[in-house]
């Protein structure tokens, strides 16, 4: 792609060319009052700053944008999102607002235990349709990025169903999806104090079938109050020794 931004009323950059971290470094941005001027070459942004200082035949052979009025700033990274999943708990705003902890509503039926239900239930048909809205949307405010997690299965089949949808929305419109593998969001209710069986058995399997399937590429778990709590020291799910010092990264 050969694109040329021009007359932008307001470019938003960051300072420097490395990676920012933490709030106080990602919120040093750098606004460039108008016009203002992107040039884009193969699709790998070449120039960006004022109009007038535009290298001489940078814009050759570019499609031309003109951005009067507009701001132009880069696209959002959501990187934690659990795009496909059955259900809605509107009901549970209502609880929360009331003061009640996430914990009594999943000893209700709430919470995790709601989605799961949902999601194992719902067709993929359904849940491709549903994630496909939710995307819009978040293209509207300016994402263009989006980690997708499974985890609402907690058993096989709807975990790959989960990871199908995602392959399948990849496909389908202009976002960058990347997928993960989240086998063990919570304990499922067939495991409930065996949670340590995850480790050896359920999702050993899973990863066996993820992976060649190019379905995840990254697999991770909850450890914590109404998470997974193993005993001992497990190995991750794919056999590999946990050696982080975050709990809920597992072997890449």
């Amino acid at each position: 792609m050969n694109l040329y931004i021009k007359n932008i009323a307001q470019l938003v950059t960051c300072h420097g060319s490395e990676a920012k971290h933490g709030k106080a470094a990602m919120g040093d941005l750098h606004v460039i009052e108008g016009p203002a001027a992107v040039v884009i070459r193969e699709g790998i942004i070449t120039f960006a700053g004022s109009q007038q200082d535009v290298p001489r035949g940078a814009t050759a052979g570019c499609e031309e944008l003109d951005a009067t009025g507009r701001c132009v700033l880069p696209g959002f990274v959501d990187s934690h999102t659990h795009l496909v999943f059955g259900g809605y708990r509107e009901d549970e705003f209502q609880w929360r607002l009331a003061g009640d902890s996430y914990m009594s509503i999943m000893e209700r039926g709430g919470g995790i235990a709601s989605t799961m239900r949902a999601t194992r239930t719902e067709s993929e048909d359904t849940l491709r349709a549903s994630a496909l809205r939710h995307l819009t949307n978040m293209m509207h405010m300016g994402v263009t990025t989006v980690e997708a997690k499974s985890g609402y299965g907690m058993e096989l089949e709807t975990e790959l169903k989960q990871l199908r949808v995602v392959r399948q929305l990849q496909e389908l419109q202009p976002l960058d999806i990347f997928s993960t593998f989240m086998g063990a969001h919570d304990t499922p209710p067939r495991i409930q104090g065996k949670e340590h069986r995850l480790h050896r058995v359920p999702l050993s399997r899973s990863t066996a079938r993820c992976r060649p399937r190019g379905l995840g590429r990254v697999l991770r778990h909850i450890h914590g109050e109404g998470g997974i709590r193993p005993r001992g020291d497990p190995q991750d799910a794919d056999g590999c020794p946990r050696s982080r010092p975050r709990s809920q990264d597992a072997c890449r």
